[in-house]
């Protein structure tokens, strides 16, 4: 009914109007008429505001206010649902209006304030007088139903005796949905777990800036929860001319992003045209479609990667002289699971030279104790006796055990090799600066057992890793003087999970990229679904695998762009 008085004023305040202009067209304007016209408008604005208002929370809850003033269970009942409705029925059964209207002769509104404003959602802040003297004050929460009318999200209680139970309560519906406000930003709060119950897991989703300011800095936490998401177009000002077409308004042209952010939604930055450099946190996941799209006056975009699971703990190994002896300095009488044995080669004899005190299988190098002393342990090349290793064992009787283990001393026959700069470990896309001390460029020929897994450069010892390994690469260090005399390392392969993906098109547009700095030791590390080509962008990448960035297929068209990051 009220829609149908809405309409029909609207009507009839158009037809004064036209009826009005022609007036004032054959009068000449006459002042009279322009008077007329302006209180026929005031009329109509009152109407249609009054109209208006029952649809609004402070109508519903002065309805409400009323219905408890005439002690009328059915007139409650009315406002909260549908009238002979199953709901509306029960209620009347079970309340009695006896005991629902006691304990009060009236209450009348003393403050209504709103705490939130949602297009569909409202809470307001309230304060009742309860007959002359007692006060109450609570929230009340309110939604809109199927039909855009503003209704109660649950029953309300202004007479209870215990506080949390005043006023009425939100569903999760409202915690879900609502978004907040605070003095820079729309946002809305995330609860990990129950809504509406705080924990340490909640998080902050930024929706938008209340100002387009030229500098903007988003806070790393609001209401003791982390910011981790900035939403979609969060930041894209704009004025919409000829009903599908966009003029950017941003005034942005810095913005410091937390590290507390993971997720930039897509078009966040859309048309920001006048931001000109950007940097993004190590904690972020994620940007979506279009972020940064359109970002024409960006130059400089510094993006930081947390790589820390990866590299933090890196295991560095040793590789070993192929006659190397490792094992325990000390063992003791009847110990038969104690091996000496060296690393890689089977075209090695191992002896003792006392075996009435220790014996030696001399093809596995297996140690057998069988009396106190000392034995001097060889392994010796077959093919060149003059290439051998010595270390000596000590036997102790078996009461004298001690779990605590004596290192071998090793001697060799000659010059030993030792690999420097492996890691047990690698990711795919890193690379190793392998060397020997006293070997320079040339002293060596560097091999790979699975070149197609882990690539090695013949002479410098550079090793890049291609692929994931199932098992571990043997990467060889050989003496060109003699190769007889060569080290081995075995090294592993693993694959990349990227730290940071990028959406289609989300760099789009960037025409006045210069310089892009990316902080991620891997080129895996980072995913572009697809990346535009600048020609004269610089792109810096740190030192440790600069190679790898360049013969990254990805990367090849930039393969000219690439720099060395300047600390480097």
């Amino acid at each position: 009914m009220r829609k149908k008085i809405i309409l029909i004023l609207s009507a009839i305040y158009s037809i004064i109007l036209l009826v009005n202009n022609l007036f004032v067209r054959i009068t000449g304007g006459c002042m009279k008429i322009k008077k007329f016209s302006i209180l026929i408008l005031m009329f109509c604005v009152l109407l249609l505001a009054a109209c208006g208002s029952n649809n609004s929370p402070r109508a519903l809850w002065d309805k409400y206010i009323k219905a408890m003033n005439s002690k009328n269970l059915e007139k409650v009942a009315e406002i909260y649902y549908n009238k002979d409705s199953i709901n509306y029925n029960n209620f009347i059964e079970e309340n009695d209006p006896d005991e629902y209207f006691s304990g009060y002769e009236k209450v009348r509104t003393l403050s209504f304030e709103a705490d939130l404003v949602n297009l569909n959602y409202y809470c307001a802040y309230i304060v009742v007088g309860i007959d002359e003297f007692d006060t109450s004050e609570f929230n009340i929460y309110f939604q809109r139903n199927i039909a855009k009318e503003w209704e109660f999200i649950s029953e309300v209680k202004i007479l209870s005796i215990i506080p949390t139970e005043l006023g009425n309560q939100p569903d999760s519906n409202y915690y879900n949905s609502i978004i907040k406000t605070d003095d820079l930003f729309n946002y809305k709060y995330v609860y990990a777990g129950t809504p509406g119950t705080k924990s340490g897991n909640d998080y902050i989703r930024l929706v938008e800036p209340i100002h387009n300011r030229r500098v903007v800095e988003i806070p790393s936490e609001i209401e003791g929860a982390p910011v981790k998401v900035i939403g979609d177009y969060a930041f894209f000002h704009y004025k919409k001319f000829l009903s599908a077409f966009t003029r950017s308004t941003s005034k942005m042209e810095e913005v410091y992003i937390p590290n507390t952010v993971e997720k930039i939604e897509h078009h966040a930055f859309y048309q920001s045209v006048k931001l000109k450099s950007l940097e993004l946190p190590s904690s972020l996941q994620s940007v979506g479609n279009y972020a940064f799209a359109g970002c024409t006056s960006l130059e400089t975009l510094i993006i930081n990667v947390d790589e820390s699971q990866m590299y933090d703990n890196v295991e560095n190994i040793i590789g070993n002289d192929s006659l190397k002896i490792d094992g325990d300095g000390v063992v003791y009488v009847d110990e038969s699971k104690t091996y000496i044995y060296r690393v890689s080669d089977p075209n090695v004899t191992w002896s003792v030279d006392d075996e009435e005190i220790a014996t030696i299988d001399d093809q596995s190098g297996k140690l057998q104790a069988l009396a106190p002393g000392q034995v001097t342990v060889t392994v010796t090349k077959n093919y060149d006796s003059e290439k051998y290793a010595q270390a000596v064992v000590t036997i102790r009787p078996a009461d004298e055990y001690d779990s605590v283990i004596e290192p071998l001393e090793v001697t060799y026959s000659y010059e030993p090799l030792f690999i420097m700069g492996a890691n047990k470990y690698l990711y795919k896309g890193d690379i190793l600066n392998l060397s020997v001390e006293g070997y320079g460029t040339g002293d060596l020929v560097w091999e790979s057992s699975h070149p197609n897994l882990i690539e090695v450069h013949p002479y410098h010892g550079t090793a890049l890793a291609f692929e994931k390994t199932d098992s571990s690469v043997t990467i060889t260090a050989r003496s060109v003087d003699d190769p007889s005399v060569y080290a081995t390392v075995n090294v592993n392969v693993l694959n990349v999970s990227p730290k940071l993906t990028f959406a289609e098109n989300s760099l789009d547009r960037l025409n006045g990229l210069k310089e892009v700095y990316l902080n991620a030791i891997n080129p895996y590390s980072i995913e572009f679904k697809d990346l535009k080509y600048y020609k004269n962008i610089k792109i810096y990448v740190p030192a440790k695998n600069y190679e790898s960035y360049r013969k990254n297929t990805f990367w090849q068209p930039y393969k000219d762009n690439i720099f060395l990051y300047p600390d480097d």
